[in-house]
C-alpha cells in the first residue's frame, strides 16, 4: 500500500511500504509508537457540547467523525459530511484518512486526498470542513478526570511551573507548566512575548503598537545644535497615515486571553487603565 507523510506545510511526500524490517531507519525510529502510548486527538475547536478529546483505536478499527448518528463522534454541523474523516493505527503508525468528504480535510494546512492514509506526527493539526472542527494529534492523551483540560506538558528549561512562561527560541507558550496547543501564532505570540519580556511591568499601548507594527512607526535620531548640545532627543513617532487603532490591540488581547483561559482561570493578561497591559 502507499503511505503518505506530510513533511512540510504544503508538501506531501509518499513512499511505498516495504516488508517488515526494510523501512528507512530514520522514519521508523521517529514514527513508531511506544507500546505504553495512548494516541488520540485534542479538539481545540468544535460545536458546543462536543468532546474535548478522544483516543485513536490501535486494534485495527477506526474512529470516525461525521454528521451521521452512527459515527463515533457525531456532530451536527452542515459542512461536515456524514462520514467525514477516520483515525486509526497500522503497523505502529497513527494516521488520518478523509472519507471522501465534500468540504475536505486539511493536515498542517494542506488538503489531503480522499481515502489515503496520512501519517500523523505529535502536534499535527487537523482541520475539518475549512476550520469547522480543529483537532491536534498527540501520542499520549489522558482520558478521565482531566477530560476538559489538555494533558500536562512540562516546559523544558522553565524556572517554574506556575504562571506564564514563553520560550522565545522554540516559539512555545506554557501556562502553569502546560504547553498551549495548538501553538500561539503571529501577532498573538508577538504580544505575549512583549509582555513576558517586560517582567511584570506595564507595557504601554504605544510600546505594544511599535513592537507589533514596526512599519507604522518612524525613528527620528537626536538633533544637536551647532555647539553639540542635544535640542531634541531621539524617539519613535507614529506615522500619521497609519496610526494603530486601540481596538486592534484590545481585540488581540481578547483572543489571547481566550486561549490562555483554556488552561487556567487566572487572568494573566491584565489591563492598566489609560496605560496598557501587563503580565502577572
Amino acid at each position: 500500500m502507499t503511505r503518505y507523510i506530510l513533511f512540510g506545510r504544503d508538501t506531501l511526500s509518499q513512499y511505498r511500504t516495504k516488508p517488515a524490517g526494510e523501512h528507512r531507519k530514520e522514519v521508523v525510529t521517529f514514527l513508531t509508537l511506544a507500546k505504553e502510548s495512548t494516541p488520540g486527538c485534542l479538539i481545540t475547536k468544535g460545536p458546543d457540547g462536543c468532546l474535548t478529546r478522544f483516543l485513536i483505536p490501535v486494534d485495527g478499527s477506526e474512529y470516525v467523525i461525521g454528521s451521521e448518528k452512527t459515527a463515533d463522534m457525531a456532530v451536527e454541523i452542515p459542512f461536515v459530511s456524514r462520514r467525514h474523516v477516520a483515525f486509526g493505527e497500522e503497523g505502529g503508525f497513527c494516521y488520518v484518512r478523509d472519507l471522501g468528504s465534500t468540504n475536505k480535510t486539511r493536515l498542517r494546512n494542506a488538503i489531503v486526498e480522499a481515502n489515503q492514509q496520512y501519517t500523523l506526527f505529535d502536534g499535527d493539526e487537523i482541520s475539518l470542513a475549512e476550520g469547522e472542527i480543529i483537532l491536534v494529534f498527540r501520542t499520549h492523551v489522558v482520558i478521565g478526570e482531566e477530560i476538559d483540560r489538555p494533558p500536562d506538558l512540562q516546559p523544558q528549561g522553565a524556572g517554574a511551573n506556575t504562571g506564564i512562561h514563553v520560550d522565545l527560541g522554540k516559539h512555545e507558550v506554557y501556562v502553569d507548566g502546560r504547553k498551549v496547543i495548538p501553538e500561539i501564532q503571529n501577532r498573538e505570540f508577538d504580544l505575549i512575548s512583549v509582555l513576558f519580556e517586560a517582567g511584570g511591568n506595564v507595557v504601554t499601548m504605544d510600546e505594544i503598537s511599535r513592537s507589533l507594527w514596526r512599519d507604522r512607526w518612524q525613528y527620528e535620531p537626536e538633533i544637536k545644535d551647532r555647539y553639540g548640545e542635544v535640542i531634541q532627543e531621539a524617539d519613535w513617532f507614529e506615522k500619521e497615515d497609519s496610526k494603530t487603532n486601540p481596538g486592534e490591540i484590545h481585540q488581540l488581547v481578547r483572543r489571547l486571553r481566550r486561549k490562555l483561559n483554556q488552561y487556567s482561570n487566572v487572568e494573566y493578561v491584565q489591563s492598566v487603565r489609560a496605560k496598557g497591559y501587563k503580565l502577572i
